[in-house]
């Protein structure tokens, strides 16, 4: 859920910053998304650029552990290094890190989040 919830804040953030075309239900023709009152390109140019590096960091420390990355995506990443955020000392991870812990009020909260886990890799 709160992923869902800072998915929709960042996408008002970037909302009506291009000139994108969207279909309107109600009268079947394309028209401009207009700007919403979150809208503010520096800030969404910065969240965009932080989590990209963060991620560019963490796949250098992979390859700098000896791991192997099967796919990369805006969000998230497949690798095989077991334990991976005790082994990641990047300054822009440790960062994120602690603004994770700041925002949730969970001293305990972790960097990266294991979505799934398995024994080979299927293609």
């Amino acid at each position: 859920m709160y992923k869902e919830i800072g998915n929709s804040i960042y996408g008002s953030l970037v909302r009506g910053m291009n000139n994108k075309l969207k279909l309107n239900n109600k009268t079947g023709e394309m028209s401009r998304i207009p700007a919403h009152f979150l809208s503010n390109p520096i800030i969404s140019s910065w969240v965009t650029g932080f989590i990209r590096s963060i991620i560019g960091e963490c796949l250098h420390s992979i390859h700098q552990l000896g791991g192997k990355i099967v796919s990369v995506t805006t969000d998230g990443f497949i690798t095989d290094i077991i334990d991976l955020e005790s082994k990641l000392n990047g300054v822009l991870f440790s960062v994120f890190k602690n603004l994770r812990r700041d925002i949730s009020g969970d001293p305990n909260a972790l960097g990266l989040e294991l979505k799934h886990s398995g024994v080979g890799v299927i293609s």
